[in-house]
């Protein structure tokens, strides 16, 4: 080791936080003879320290600490708070898709209807209700008679309609997709009463599995709930949105159908807005691109919307693992079930 490189390790080992600029100078001061210019006691530093290029590196004779210069700044990237937000997937062979029933301004003759068309025709393994269970007028932000609000007999209403499509489908499994109206607690929490949020029995899950007598359903033990508006995708990849969930404003479309179409460019069957409709594009593949909007199963003409489009109607969905077909029904007024 030359004598210049022991003046430059025993600085640096007695001075760890100090810039190599600052010992520079401090050498060229104290030993000018060695050390003629700042630069030099520089350039002997950086190949102390094996800081001068990667050729350098394995002849460094003192190791540089981690720790940072005493008064520097460090900036890291702080810690995210997003959440993944990822689909549910399910494996069903065929799923039967009954949308927007609103309980407690449900059809009960409709339902029926829907719910004997597919035992008769069809072997669902799973049974969706896609959003819009629940009316939910309680806790909406929109003007309402008091005479609407009977939370406790509504409450007691969707449980009921639950209880019913367990019953119909023992062997199915049940899910329970949130539309826009479910989401209508969480607000109504949020901006009402936040001392409430994340309360377990303040969601949909703890009002309905406990009846008005405070005992636990226990029918609804395996009933699956999906919230955050997560689509369902089926095999052979179709993705089930309740409808809220896509973009507004992108389009004006001809149908539902359609309109999903142009905000996802993707095959999609949504509920939402009681319409039955249907939609096909090519991929520049030359690959089918299918979307579908399906009917509802509560009234059809509620004081907020007297005049509408809206019909009667149900889905069901037969999956393979690299395909699926779907069949579109709407109710017409006689109770009779055709293709939509």
């Amino acid at each position: 080791m030359t004598e210049r490189q022991r003046l430059a390790k025993e600085i640096l080992e007695a001075n760890p936080n100090t810039s190599k600029r600052r010992l520079a100078m401090m050498l060229n001061a104290k030993h000018p003879a060695l050390f003629e210019t700042v630069e030099r006691a520089r350039n002997c530093l950086r190949r102390t320290t094996g800081t001068c290029g990667k050729s350098n590196l394995k002849h460094a004779r003192v190791q540089i600490p981690n720790n940072p210069r005493a008064g520097s700044k460090v900036y890291r990237i702080p810690k995210s708070t997003a959440k993944p937000w990822e689909p549910y997937n399910t494996k069903a062979k065929c799923i039967a898709v009954f949308s927007d029933c609103h309980f407690p301004v449900h059809d009960p003759e409709a339902i029926e209807a829907a719910v004997a068309h597919v035992k008769e025709n069809f072997e669902p393994d799973t049974v969706l209700l896609n959003g819009d269970f629940a009316d939910a007028i309680e806790f909406g932000s929109w003007a309402k008679s008091p005479k609407a609000i009977q939370t406790e007999n509504s409450l007691a209403t969707i449980r009921a309609g639950l209880l019913y499509f367990r019953a119909e489908f023992p062997e199915a499994k049940l899910i329970y997709k949130f539309g826009n109206h479910e989401d209508r607690l969480e607000r109504f929490c949020w901006e009402r009463a936040p001392e409430l949020v994340g309360l377990e029995h303040v969601t949909w899950k703890g009002l309905l599995t406990i009846d008005n007598d405070l005992k636990k359903v226990s029918e609804l033990d395996d009933l699956i709930w999906i919230g955050e508006e997560r689509p369902i995708i089926t095999n052979g990849g179709l993705a089930i949105f309740h409808g809220h969930e896509l973009p507004r404003g992108l389009t004006n479309a001809v149908n539902p159908a359609r309109g999903a179409f142009l905000r996802t460019r993707d095959s999609v069957m949504i509920g939402h807005h009681h319409q039955s409709s249907s939609h096909v594009e090519y991929s520049w593949k030359k690959e089918p691109v299918n979307c579908w909007s399906v009917g509802c199963l509560c009234e059809l003409s509620p004081r907020y919307a007297r005049i509408n489009k809206w019909n009667l109607g149900h889905a069901v969905v037969e999956a393979e693992k690299n395909s699926f077909s779907v069949s579109n029904f709407k109710q017409l007024s006689d109770n009779r079930i055709v293709r939509a």
